[in-house]
């Protein structure tokens, strides 16, 4: 996975300071206008984009519920890993699907895609 794009990274910035005064998240039209981006469509579109590398949630169908992975309070570090899935055949009840992160891509041609994930401590 290539690094944030300057718009990616303004969203994601953007968002960090948004959520530090308020207690809630930025609208679409928010971002789209304090990142300087052309449309709100833009907005959604690199949301999106960071929503698929695990850098962002929200509730879908609920406004200002944009956060940051990195908001979990328990958050040590934020790992880039390889994410592949496969179903695994059960003696019973037919399958069960298997999600694998690696640090690094492997070797096998395993479809995947590069995600974010929140590394919690154990206490």
């Amino acid at each position: 996975m290539s690094e944030l794009t300057r718009r990616q990274q303004g969203i994601v910035d953007f968002i960090r300071t948004f959520r530090r005064t308020h207690a809630y998240g930025p609208t679409i039209r928010e971002i789209t206008d304090s990142v300087g981006l052309s449309s709100t469509s833009v907005a959604t579109y690199n949301l999106h984009a960071l929503r698929r590398l695990g850098l962002v949630s929200w509730v879908d169908g609920r406004a200002r519920t944009v956060e940051l992975a990195e908001a979990n309070p328990d958050a040590k570090v934020l790992v880039k890993v390889w994410v592949a899935e496969c179903d695994l055949p059960l003696l019973q009840e037919g399958q069960m699907k298997l999600t694998v992160a690696y640090l690094e891509k492997p070797d096998e041609p395993y479809d995947g895609y590069w995600k974010y994930v929140a590394l919690v401590a154990d206490s």
